[in-house]
């Protein structure tokens, strides 16, 4: 059984030379693992780091990206992975060495659809968190995540939600399995379409107040209230998605 870890880079080539090397060592633990780094139209030094790093890496492009989208670029990783198992892992996220390993006795033992982080509720239900570990064919199936969320919120909320209305059998993960490098704000929010969301920013305290992940949760919330209303199973219906 392979599994993929699916990255998405977009000029945070800096930060994936700190997790990219933890990620490897959970890789080796366990094998066989399959790496995919996605180069999303990366203006860093991306294309030479990749040629020093010491593990046959699945590299591919999605080129012509004036802004960052959350959902489409983890899409467009996730079709580019060959894995029986699929982990959507962002750039500053950090793996312990025997994360991958964890999660593979999960798999072997339970059979899950899929896994998520535990200790997070959504709508009062014990669903939901970053990194998921999913089926690959299950995830095709659903759609993969929602392309219209090109901010990051509640992309993660919503496809857990859709996971959960599907009814594939689910287990938790320990919250002590990843862990999380810190990266500035300013460096976190510097790819996105930042202009077009200004009207979220409070009129009397401009000066104050800037584009934090707050502010693009509620941006996108009106996506995944639609959804949840309307109990969408799959995503990007009648759409092409996750093309590079």
């Amino acid at each position: 059984m392979i599994i993929s870890l699916c990255i998405v880079v977009m000029n945070r080539t800096n930060d994936l030379r700190v997790t990219l090397p933890e990620t490897i060592k959970a890789a080796k633990k366990s094998p066989p693992v399959e790496i995919v780094v996605l180069n999303y139209d990366s203006k860093d030094d991306l294309d030479e780091y990749i040629k020093t790093v010491d593990y046959p890496i699945t590299y591919a492009k999605s080129p012509n990206h004036k802004f960052f989208s959350i959902s489409h670029s983890r899409n467009c990783a996730v079709k580019a992975s060959h894995g029986d198992y699929i982990v959507v892992q962002d750039a500053d996220i950090l793996l312990k060495e025997h994360t991958v390993q964890e999660w593979r006795k999960y798999i072997e033992d339970y059979k899950p659809v899929w896994m998520c982080e535990e200790g997070r509720f959504i709508d009062h239900i014990h669903y939901g968190g970053r990194l998921p570990v999913v089926k690959r064919e299950e995830f095709i199936k659903t759609g993969g995540y929602d392309e219209r969320f090109n901010l990051c919120g509640p992309e993660d909320k919503d496809f857990c939600m859709r996971m959960y209305r599907r009814g594939g059998k689910y287990l938790a993960y320990s919250r002590h399995l990843i862990d999380e490098i810190h990266t500035r704000q300013e460096r976190k929010i510097q790819n996105l379409d930042k202009e077009k969301y200004e009207k979220m920013i409070p009129k009397n305290e401009p000066h104050k107040v800037q584009m934090t992940k707050y502010l693009m949760q509620l941006a996108m919330r009106e996506i995944y209230l639609e959804n949840n209303e309307k109990g969408m199973l799959v995503a990007n219906k009648g759409k092409q998605w996750g093309q590079l």
